[in-house]
């Protein structure tokens, strides 16, 4: 599926960003694997040959005292701008940014296009097929959980601890 594709690699994406900002910007080894991977969500995100309606995407980060106001992703190029907005923010600002901007990001777009996802298989009466695509479902979810662990977990290494405001 396109989406899970896109779903993957900005899991990935999440993880290989939170891991730097956890570093203040200053680990150039992730750095290199960001743009690397910033690749490859840039391709799954161009192959989605269905684009979800999703009418808004909020980002707010009150722990870096910035909000950013409800952005519609009524395309792919809507997410790209968004997508470039936030690497620009990570690219140049990284060192006043935190861990938790990354899945601050991330996830609630992640989480919109499983949903998306979840919401609009339609399976003809009788078929079988409905097991399989919930089976698929459970799955990228419980990615997804384990990608948010994997995440602020890079923060306790780095860092050795987690900063109060995830509690």
């Amino acid at each position: 599926m396109d989406m899970s594709k896109l779903v993957g690699s900005l899991q990935i994406e999440r993880g290989l960003t939170a891991t730097f900002l956890a570093s203040n910007g200053t680990d150039m080894v992730f750095y290199q694997r960001i743009k690397n991977q910033r690749v490859i969500s840039d391709a799954a995100l161009e192959g989605m040959s269905i684009w979800p309606p999703i009418e808004y995407f909020y980002y707010s980060n009150t722990s870096s005292g910035y909000t950013v106001p409800i952005r519609p992703l009524y395309t792919k190029a809507d997410m790209a701008a968004n997508l470039a907005w936030f690497r620009r923010r990570v690219d140049t600002i990284a060192y006043e940014m935190q861990t938790i901007d990354s899945p601050d990001f991330y996830t609630p777009f992640i989480n919109m296009l499983m949903d998306w996802g979840d919401s609009t298989a339609i399976f003809p009466p009788g078929s079988k097929l409905w097991t399989q695509m919930l089976a698929f479902s459970a799955i990228l979810r419980v990615t997804e959980a384990i990608g948010l662990q994997r995440a602020l977990g890079s923060s306790w290494f780095i860092n050795c601890h987690l900063p109060p405001e995830l509690f």
